[in-house]
């Protein structure tokens, strides 16, 4: 009798060694899975802020290199002015045409087309990696076992924070895409 009472705690203890340790397992995968997602879910949030930091840096460094083509545009709308009020009052065509007028530094153009350029293309950069990490973590709460998990933590899937320009909207919901004109 005490082998088979021995034979049965046995079985008992293996059957309670073998369920506590299953749920144990249990338990720390969930814990992974809830770390990964808050990982995920702080790496996008991360992403969305850099864009936003980037559209700020360009937007500022587009409008300080614009304020000296502004500041020249005033000097000279002042200057013409000037130059039209002195003609009016003494009748002298020649002394309007003679003036030596100033010139806008077309540089500083060239040089706003280069940060527009540059600024797009980092802007780019960052969104196509904030669209793969999200697309990456809505496959990640969507496959088996992570959706039991996601379910129970009620993860949903989410969108990519990207702003698109005006008209791309329109192209997707029309299906239909026009030539750009530039004049």
């Amino acid at each position: 009798m005490s082998v088979s009472m021995s034979m049965s705690s046995v079985v008992k203890g293996t059957i309670f060694g073998v369920v506590g340790f299953l749920i144990l397992m249990g338990f720390f995968t969930f814990v992974g899975f809830k770390n990964q997602s808050v990982y995920f879910d702080k790496q996008i949030s991360a992403q969305v802020e850099n864009m936003e930091a980037k559209y700020n840096e360009y937007f500022l460094k587009v409008r300080e290199i614009a304020k000296v083509p502004k500041e020249q545009m005033k000097q000279l709308k002042d200057l013409y002015q000037t130059l039209i009020e002195g003609r009016k009052s003494d009748g002298s065509m020649f002394k309007f045409i003679s003036e030596s007028n100033p010139e806008i530094n077309q540089q500083t153009y060239v040089e706003i087309q280069r940060i527009i350029s540059a600024g797009r293309a980092d802007i780019y950069n960052i969104q196509k990696v904030h669209i793969d990490t999200v697309r990456e973590y809505n496959t990640w709460i969507l496959v088996f076992p992570n959706s039991i998990y996601a379910g129970f933590l009620n993860l949903k899937e989410k969108k990519p924070t990207v702003p698109l320009a005006e008209n791309v909207s329109k192209i997707f919901e029309s299906g239909v895409d026009r030539e750009i004109e530039v004049f």
